[in-house]
């Protein structure tokens, strides 16, 4: 069994730590919610939220603290345009234990942050078992074909460079054969898996095996054993 490659094993890591953070702060988000009080502010004024390509608005929202005091606290969360209008009363939720931890009662005001890099999590999550799910699938489909299809000896015809497909600046190869169909009775080509080393130097022989299955001539798996 080939061990898994590097870049592959980074991918998960990042992928793992991500969302360990996210259930991290979830968790602490669920404390705070659990040991906050329900309280309704009013917006004031907005801050401005200068990125590189846009500008948003903030609101920033005054409350009452449990002693009677007025205070003001600005929502980690910005729009353009502004979410609330100018003294639009607002659902918060402050801590009662530290009264100036404040945050708008609201799902994206309070989770925003898990699902940024909950998502993240997933998708380095998706890119890094990608390579695993298609072997795995690629291993079944052979593995059906090779039980159930039609066995055919099919003759090398070329090595060829796959041109719609690039990664990092480079094109696959994949092996070209012929052979009859006896399902067809009609002579069919066939393509192999794009191959990311050139496989020619491999090709001893001129005949190689191909699996097809006998409903869907157009689904096939070439046997290319003798390269692993």
């Amino acid at each position: 069994m080939k061990s898994m490659p590097l870049l592959q094993k980074i991918v998960l890591i990042i992928a793992t730590l991500m969302l360990s953070l996210a259930l991290y702060m979830a968790s602490n988000t669920l404390e705070y919610i659990h040991g906050s009080r329900l309280s309704v502010g009013k917006v004031v004024d907005y801050r401005e939220v200068y990125s590189s390509r846009s500008m948003t608005y903030a609101p920033i929202i005054e409350y009452q603290l449990p002693d009677g005091k007025m205070a003001h606290f600005v929502s980690s969360t910005s729009s353009y345009p502004p979410a609330y209008e100018i003294g639009e009363p607002v659902d918060i939720l402050y801590s009662t234990k530290q009264p100036h931890n404040v945050s708008i009662n609201g799902f994206f005001s309070l989770w925003i942050g898990e699902l940024i890099v909950g998502g993240l999590g997933l998708v380095f999550l998706l890119i890094g078992l990608f390579s695993p799910i298609l072997a795995w699938l690629r291993r079944r489909k052979k593995a059906s074909l090779t039980l159930y299809g039609n066995r055919i000896d099919t003759k090398l015809q070329d090595v060829k460079r796959n041109y719609n497909i690039r990664v990092n600046g480079r094109y696959p190869y994949q092996i070209m054969t012929e052979g009859i169909n006896p399902s067809t009775s009609q002579k069919q080509i066939f393509k192999s898996q794009n191959l990311w080393q050139d496989p020619t130097a491999y090709l001893d022989k001129r005949w190689i095996t191909v699996y097809v299955d006998k409903k869907r001539p157009k689904r096939y798996v070439m046997d290319l054993g003798f390269l692993e």
